[in-house]
């Protein structure tokens, strides 16, 4: 998952989109056109992928601009910028960096007792 995630937002475009609606599970409709093709796209942003964005009413109304990312090879795979794939990345990160610091600390101390 976090490969996938990171291979995305390293290709990803950014383009602006409109709110049309929302899912009976309460996530968000969203269109845009791809700026290589000006095909028009409708897609779901995925349930919980933007905090924002997940509850009907909160933060975001039908008719309103957002910011889109989508892969250029495939814009079927889009989302609403700003999405809680960033926040896990983030933390992935950071867990990955600990890790490897404890690890080496670790490491050092068996070699010098």
């Amino acid at each position: 998952m976090i490969y996938r995630e990171v291979s995305f937002l390293s290709i990803c475009v950014e383009t602006r989109g409109i709110i049309v609606g929302w899912t009976d599970e309460n996530a968000p409709k969203f269109q845009f056109v791809n700026p290589r093709t000006g095909e028009n796209i409708r897609r779901i942003n995925p349930i919980g992928g933007t905090p924002n964005y997940t509850m009907r009413g909160e933060g975001i109304i039908i008719g309103e601009q957002v910011k889109i990312i989508f892969d250029p090879n495939n814009p079927t795979h889009a989302q609403i910028k700003g999405s809680a794939i960033l926040w896990i990345l983030l933390l992935w990160i950071l867990f990955c960096v600990v890790f490897t610091v404890v690890f080496a600390w670790i490491v050092l101390q068996n070699r010098i007792g």
